[in-house]
């Protein structure tokens, strides 16, 4: 129930103990933006330049609130388990914030094709879980 550092071994210990982390972020953020992209070229031929530019921008709120949690999720080996779902938990939060901060400036600025917002961000999003289910270190 303290916070006192978790005992490992030494030998667990990697010279980065992020880059796992940083791996899976950039398999990540590669995918939604192929997917963010592929969703704006289909939009564009059915719908022309708005729905594509919609579909980048909801893509890319959706990159923008990874990337949030994974410079919030950052945990040292040494926290106890409990400090490291406080932090995941924290980065969560921000994660969900930062997605509906920027779905609700979208959805008030006049001119964004808002169909082709919510495609390229569910795409997005679809892609995320995607790659974090089927994703192999």
């Amino acid at each position: 129930m303290g916070d006192k550092p978790a005992k490992i071994n030494e030998f667990l210990l990697v010279a980065n103990p992020y880059a796992r982390l940083i791996r899976q972020v950039r398999k990540v953020s590669v995918a939604m933006f192929a997917i963010s992209l592929l969703v704006a070229m289909v939009r564009y031929f059915f719908v022309q330049l708005p729905g594509a530019i919609g579909a980048l921008i909801g893509g890319t709120i959706n990159i923008v609130s990874v990337w949030v949690y994974s410079r919030l999720a950052r945990v040292d080996p040494r926290h106890t388990a409990q400090q490291t779902l406080n932090r995941h938990l924290l980065a969560e939060a921000a994660k969900v914030g930062v997605s509906l901060l920027g779905l609700l400036a979208c959805f008030f600025v006049r001119g964004v094709h808002l169909p082709g917002l919510l495609f390229g961000f569910i795409a997005s999003l679809l892609a995320y879980w995607i790659v974090l289910i089927f994703y192999k270190n």
